[in-house]
């Protein structure tokens, strides 16, 4: 029995974009109400649901929406290559991308480079700039990786080219650009205010709402280059 399931990009966007809302909002209220009240735990809310904590609710569906992305993309990636278009290997890597930064979400992979990067490039205490740790080599990475796909970006319609390049400055600017802000206001004025947690909280949402209008951006492209997608559950006889 054939069963046919009808995505639409905008209702889908619309659903993941009332998500990140929800729990923008909460990890705005959890944290104003620890500040206010001087509580740090009421019944593990404020870890489950503040944007910055690893393995609670926010991290979970920023995994997600990563892994969303890196099956859309392996999508088309097979896609392409059925019809033997020669960017197929471009999403298959883009693909393997974003099956990454899935995984490093949920177990802070890119955490492991801070410490080593850190010994090589300079002393204990020196200053902010010592905290950088992963920026540097991800930086670098996102430099080599901007200039690697540049005629890829150009090859795509004016409008998911649009998407993915706001997408991609979004996501970079919380990942990385974000970071630096923390590090930056953390050596001024510490950790233990408000502001610093809605700087860290800014950081997470700029990254939430890139790979929303990503997403949005790959089921678009679907529905006029892909539109069909077929399942084939059994053995292959």
């Amino acid at each position: 029995m054939k069963q046919k399931i009808i995505i639409e990009p905008a209702r889908i966007t619309c659903i993941l974009g009332i998500v990140i809302a929800l729990l923008v909002l909460a990890s705005i209220a959890v944290k104003v109400f620890e500040f206010e009240t001087g509580r740090h735990n009421v019944y593990g809310l404020i870890r489950q649901f503040y944007l910055d904590n690893e393995g609670n609710v926010p991290s979970f569906f920023s995994s997600i929406i990563l892994l969303i992305s890196a099956v859309l993309l392996a999508i088309i990636a097979v896609s392409k290559k059925r019809v033997q278009d020669s960017y197929a290997i471009n999403w298959a890597i883009l693909s393997i991308i974003f099956l990454y930064l899935a995984f490093d979400e949920a177990a802070s992979i890119h955490e492991m480079f801070s410490s080593p990067v850190m010994d090589i490039l300079s002393r204990p205490h020196q200053g902010p700039l010592f905290h950088l740790g992963w920026t540097i080599p991800f930086t670098a990475l996102v430099v080599v990786f901007a200039i690697s796909y540049w005629k890829f970006l150009f090859h795509l319609p004016a409008n998911i080219k649009a998407f993915f390049s706001i997408a991609g400055i979004l996501y970079i600017t919380g990942a990385i650009g974000g970071e630096i802000l923390q590090i930056w206001y953390h050596h001024l004025y510490g950790p233990d205010n408000l502001t610093y947690c809605m700087v860290i909280m800014l950081e997470e949402t700029l990254e939430m709402i890139g790979i929303l209008i990503f997403i949005h951006a790959l089921l678009k492209y679907m529905s006029i280059n892909v539109q069909e997608v077929h399942f084939y559950i059994g053995d292959n006889e």
